[in-house]
């Protein structure tokens, strides 16, 4: 009798290689969407979730599952793990995970989708850390998921918190990965600790990575100057980071590691942020920052400047034909005095167009060790052409 079940449960989940999961116990826990296999415990959820195929789809019904998340189980390639809305599918740690636990993370693989959910990781006190969504290989896609309650106060585990990653390396891999979207995403609610990364693109030397970043939100604490990115990356390449928004942390778009190449970030708004795009160390080349929105967090910081678009380039390293372009930037709230604020702050740059921005006037330009830069038609806020744009390049 045993096996006689065990053989219908398997025929009828495996049509088609779709599966359905659900909290709801009234089932026959056949996986199909009449009887979805039942989950309503972290340990029923794990094991289910770790038993199911590569290359499936995984229905996830509304219902909050309690997971250990990437310490039980990780998405397999071709996998596809599909939620029933932001908010309405809660995939969460449970209580006292261990630190530096993912609630949703995968292994190297290949066209993997995770979709339509809240990956919540719980984070309620302690020195814990947290992150969200971790997924490598390549043709990676994430969309319409909600990350919330990440930590970083374990500092001996990682880096920083991740919200949302894109990873091309692992396992020994040298794959070069592509096709990478991560869409209609929010990362918030973070709960604290030094650094956070809230939606990322990470390569290697060996592993370069590409792909899109479109349409997400991301909402960090206002009070914490150092640390706290929104959109971050490492050795990439003909990357489009367009149409997001960003309130708070330290910076909109940043890298410190690894190289960028043919980068395109269009029509953002990064609201509330110290630094609008903060790039250091690494070749940077064929950049183009053009029609975004950038309103200044005006406090003080330790640096005592803040700066629209900041590029300090280490010893070794190149930055050139970097376009700026049709960008209007102005402050979150009152300037205080004493305080530099900068539109432009370049360090060692060869190659720069900067043209046709709207800028509020309190905003200068800085420049150390730079060359072929040009700096044409850009304008206050009322309209009037800024003479002084072209000081103090050297």
């Amino acid at each position: 009798m045993l096996l006689a079940y065990a053989a219908l449960e398997t025929k009828a989940a495996e049509k088609g290689n779709t599966y359905w999961v659900s909290t709801n116990t009234d089932s026959a826990n056949l996986g199909t969407l009449d009887n979805p296999y039942i989950c309503n415990t972290q340990s029923n959820f794990d094991y289910r979730m770790n038993s199911l195929p590569p290359n499936s789809i995984i229905h996830i019904l509304a219902g909050t599952y309690q997971t250990q998340g990437a310490y039980s189980w990780y998405v397999k390639s071709g996998q596809k793990i599909l939620g029933s809305g932001i908010d309405v599918t809660v995939i969460q740690l449970v209580n006292g995970a261990p630190s530096n636990d993912t609630v949703i993370g995968s292994h190297l693989g290949t066209n993997m989708v995770v979709s339509d959910l809240t990956a919540d990781a719980n984070y309620t006190s302690g020195s814990y850390t947290y992150h969200g969504v971790d997924l490598n290989g390549t043709k990676l896609t994430v969309s319409r998921v909600k990350v919330i309650n990440l930590a970083y106060f374990d500092t001996s585990e990682n880096t920083e918190a991740w919200g949302i990653i894109c990873n091309a390396y692992g396992y020994g891999s040298t794959i070069q990965s592509e096709g990478n979207l991560i869409e209609d995403c929010e990362v918030s609610q973070f709960q604290g600790g030094s650094a956070i990364s809230a939606i990322a693109f990470n390569g290697s030397p060996t592993n370069s990575i590409s792909g899109i970043m479109r349409g997400n939100r991301v909402y960090l604490p206002t009070s914490e100057p150092f640390g706290y990115v929104a959109f971050n990356g490492a050795w990439t390449h003909n990357w489009l980071v367009e149409g997001n928004f960003v309130h708070g942390g330290s910076v909109g778009f940043y890298g410190d590691t690894g190289s960028y190449l043919n980068v395109v970030v269009a029509h953002n708004l990064f609201e509330n942020c110290y630094f609008g795009v903060d790039l250091m160390n690494g070749n940077r080349k064929n950049l183009i920052l053009a029609f975004n929105t950038i309103l200044l967090n005006s406090s003080t910081n330790i640096y005592c400047h803040n700066d629209a678009f900041l590029f300090y380039t280490a010893s070794g390293f190149t930055y050139t034909n970097i376009i700026i372009s049709g960008n209007s930037v102005d402050f979150a709230g009152a300037t205080i005095s004493g305080m530099t604020y900068n539109f432009l702050d370049a360090n060692t740059v060869s190659g720069m167009t900067v043209g046709k921005n709207t800028v509020n006037s309190v905003l200068v330009n800085h420049f150390s060790g730079c060359n072929a830069i040009k700096i044409q038609k850009n304008f206050d806020l009322n309209g009037n052409i800024l003479t002084n744009f072209e000081q103090g390049i050297q």
